[in-house]
Parts: structure tokens; sequence; C-alpha cells
């Protein structure tokens, strides 16, 4: 049986939780997924790890995919690494890191 392409776009996006760095698994290391392949992450974009961002973008049949890591630190004792501060706050209008970061990851892309 086929997997759907809604259920391996899932499983891309919940595979950059466990890539990089404070990644959710530890073992992980081979450089597919599936039938997608690992072309780049946003480990080498400056400031990505102060501002709790990390990205993911694959080629799968011929398509670039990029998986964003989501806002899962809500820690406000780590002023410096929060999504609180770095990417929620977009939420109400202001500029973040993480925006901008996103952006150019996909860019980059």
């Amino acid at each position: 049986m086929a997997t759907s392409r809604d259920l391996f776009l899932s499983l891309l996006a919940l595979d950059s939780y466990n890539r990089g760095y404070a990644r959710g698994m530890d073992g992980i290391s081979s450089s597919s997924t599936g039938d997608a392949t690992v072309i780049s992450d946003s480990i080498s974009i400056e400031g990505s790890e102060a501002a709790s961002f990390y990205a993911v973008a694959y080629d799968w049949n011929g398509e670039t995919v990029i998986s964003y890591r989501g806002t899962d630190d809500d820690s406000l004792l780590t002023l410096d690494g929060s999504d609180i501060w770095h990417g929620w706050t977009f939420g109400a209008g202001f500029g973040t890191s993480q925006i901008d970061l996103a952006q150019a990851f996909y860019e980059a892309a």
C-alpha cells in the first residue's frame, strides 16, 4: 500500500524535530527519510540556534520540501533562546528573528 502524500509530508515535519541541535531523539544519522533525501538544514545560518530556530530541506521525487520545527521552547527562564521572544510575538504583529531566519532558509533552499 502506497503512503499518501499528506501522511508522508507529516512524517517529514516530525523528522525535523529529530535532527540538528536539541533533537528529540538521538541516533538518527541517516541523510534520508523514506524516499526523501536531506538537502540542507538551518544550522549553517548564523543565529539560528540562538533564536531556537531549526528547519530542514528535503528532495522528494524532484520536489523541495521544507520542514520547519515548531515553537517548542516555552521557557521564560531562557530569554535568549525562548520561542516566546523569538517566535510567538510575531502573532501580535512584532517582527521576530525566527521569521527572518525562516525567510532566509526558504530563499536558500
